[in-house]
């Protein structure tokens, strides 16, 4: 299950936020060139999906988080 970011009292709250944005700097935002707000704004969107719906995560057995969230279910 996926945890609350904020969750007063958990050590590890900010760590995916980390994660995610060290992501997608270093595999989006270094790569291109973006001529509005709104171009970074819909990458955002779309690198979003992508990373919790297809991209493999090594802390998640190589699996994306959907799918981790789904065996937990």
């Amino acid at each position: 299950m996926i945890q609350s970011m904020n969750r007063p009292g958990w050590m590890k709250g900010n760590v995916f936020m980390r994660s995610f944005f060290h992501s997608f700097e270093s595999d989006v935002y270094h790569e291109f060139e973006f001529k509005s707000e709104e171009e970074v704004r819909s990458t955002l969107r779309r690198f979003m999906k992508f990373y919790n719906h297809k991209r493999f995560h090594s802390g998640l057995g190589y699996v994306p988080p959907i799918e981790c969230d789904a065996m937990d279910a």
